[in-house]
């Protein structure tokens, strides 16, 4: 389309420029820079992000740049604008290397012995704003607001706001609050990334460590009362650099630090110092052995996001080596009579997965399907599951419990599974609400409450991946249960879904191959 080639022209000429100009030695750093802000001006975005966009990238940017000679714009809008392909080059990115794929062992048994169920507490987006100012303006031109009063345009939003701000830090501590009091037999806290706010812009190294650890002592406080271990995800966000991770090797111009104090942060805040396995290489991902019979492996799935220019290095093995850990571990659970729990930040198939990643991801879960009990995913604020199949067979589900955060329009939430003891199955899961215009506009505090039960709430008789695939299929025919699916989506927020946002939703669930030939309409 004419849209799609004036983006990938306005791509080239943007990389095509800043490539020249860093190769050119006799063009300082600081020059650059400045060529950098005044193009990211052409794209319409105010002074102030642009400024902070150029600082913080400028760094990495000069280094992938000089670390490959052979690189050239193309190889940038090949890989951010993937699903628009913008290169007629072939071969240019660096290739991808491919995990081995063995035959599923016979001899698999569940070792774990039978208690009593287990109850998880999962937490998705926080997006903790501890500049949030009550009465700012929601619908500022940055992308990320609630910052600054506009005096004629006060808002009611003391709570938090369903436009484009994230969720003040007290409005953090009063949810986490409710929660102990509420739910005082959880097991395990399960949190799938995004701390850190949408003001990208103004991120520093230190302005990260700081929110991770102000995050993980808050939630230590309020909730891990009993010493209830909490297992972590990295975020898209939360890296001074939104959605960069470098591999270990690139040392102080990449993400070691963010590395190196996650890893803090597990071992001396969360109560899970017992247990912890990190691979060599360090990069925001591990495994836990939870209680006997249950693994927890921990990705960091951002570094394959399509934004990562990490991965244009001239050698990206940190980019398969995840998922050769990944495949590793999960072969060492199966040998273990283990169950697995996955919990990565962005959700299965998703947009912003290179193709290449979800394309191995599927072949890795679709072998080890007889030992992976559950996904739990974040990124979306959607509350939503999505199936894994083999074939048109569903073999695997990933749940998505939406968001603390009410930026774009969706009421804050979060969820309690049910979970057998020996299968570690989700059996069942409850999810909790507020109404956030509603609390604001009666200057109330947030009362959250039960929004649904999933199995009340669907008449389903188990939470199997057969049984998500049929109420896919009901789903897909049935106008009003879609219409109760997208309300569950958005927390009871008034939005409309188009048709086109229709078969978004459902071909979310099932992947687009499948999704062409399993809708009806």
């Amino acid at each position: 389309s004419l849209f799609q080639a004036k983006l990938c022209l306005s791509c080239r000429l943007v990389f095509y420029t800043l490539i020249k100009m860093t190769r050119r030695r006799d063009i300082p750093k600081a020059t650059v820079e400045v060529v950098g802000r005044t193009l990211c001006r052409l794209s319409g975005r105010p002074i102030h992000v642009c400024n902070g966009i150029a600082r913080i990238n400028i760094d990495s940017l000069t280094h992938i740049i000089q670390a490959r000679q052979d690189l050239i714009a193309d190889d940038f809008c090949r890989q951010t604008l993937e699903d628009v392909g913008c290169s007629d080059r072939k071969g240019s990115d660096p290739i991808r290397q491919q995990v081995a794929i063995t035959p599923k062992s016979k001899n698999y048994k569940i070792s774990g012995k039978i208690g009593k169920p287990m109850k998880i507490l999962h937490l998705g987006d926080i997006h903790m704003d501890q500049e949030y100012v009550i009465g700012a303006e929601s619908g500022c031109d940055s992308g990320a607001c609630c910052r600054y009063i506009d005096p004629f345009r006060v808002r009611n939003n003391k709570w938090g706001d369903l436009g484009h701000c994230d969720q003040p830090a007290f409005a953090f501590q009063h949810a986490l609050e409710q929660m102990a009091a509420k739910h005082k037999d959880i097991d395990v806290i399960y949190m799938t990334g995004n701390i850190i706010h949408h003001h990208a812009w103004d991120l520093t190294k230190g302005y990260v460590t700081r929110d991770i650890r102000k995050a993980a002592a808050v939630v230590r406080a309020k909730l891990a009362f009993k010493e209830v271990p909490v297992i972590l995800a990295l975020g898209l966000h939360d890296t001074h650099t939104l959605g960069k991770f470098s591999p270990k090797e690139a040392g102080d111009v990449g993400h070691e630090y963010l590395y190196k104090d996650f890893e803090d942060v597990l071992k001396t805040k969360f109560y899970v110092h017992t247990g912890l396995e990190f691979p060599t290489n360090h990069e925001g991902y591990y495994s836990v052995k939870l209680r006997e019979g249950l693994r927890v492996i921990v990705l960091n799935n951002n570094i394959a996001n399509i934004y990562n220019w990490w991965l244009l290095l001239p050698t990206n093995t940190f980019y398969f080596r995840q998922l050769q850990y990944l495949y590793d571990t999960l072969e060492k659970a199966e040998l273990n009579g283990e169950r697995v729990h996955i919990l990565a930040h962005l959700p299965p198939r998703s947009k912003l997965l290179l193709a290449d990643w979800s394309a191995q991801y599927g072949k890795i879960v679709d072998r080890f399907a007889h030992v992976i009990a559950a996904e739990f995913n974040g990124n979306t604020h959607l509350d939503e599951f999505r199936l894994s199949y083999r074939g048109k067979e569903a073999i695997g589900v990933a749940w998505n419990a939406g968001s603390l955060a009410a930026y774009s329009g969706v009421n804050p939430s979060y969820r309690v599974y049910e979970v057998d003891p020996k299968s570690y199955a989700v059996d069942n899961h409850q999810t909790y609400f507020f109404d956030l215009e509603e609390t604001n506009r009666k200057n109330q505090k947030p009362s959250w409450k039960l929004e649904y039960d999933m199995k009340k709430a669907y008449n389903l008789q188990d939470l199997s991946s057969s049984s998500l695939h049929d109420l896919f299929t009901k789903l897909s025919k049935d106008d009003d249960l879609f219409k109760k699916y997208h309300s569950h989506q958005v927390r009871g927020v008034d939005k409309n879904c188009s048709e086109e946002c229709r078969k978004e939703t459902l071909c979310n669930i099932v992947g687009n191959e499948l999704c062409k030939t399993l809708i009806s309409k």
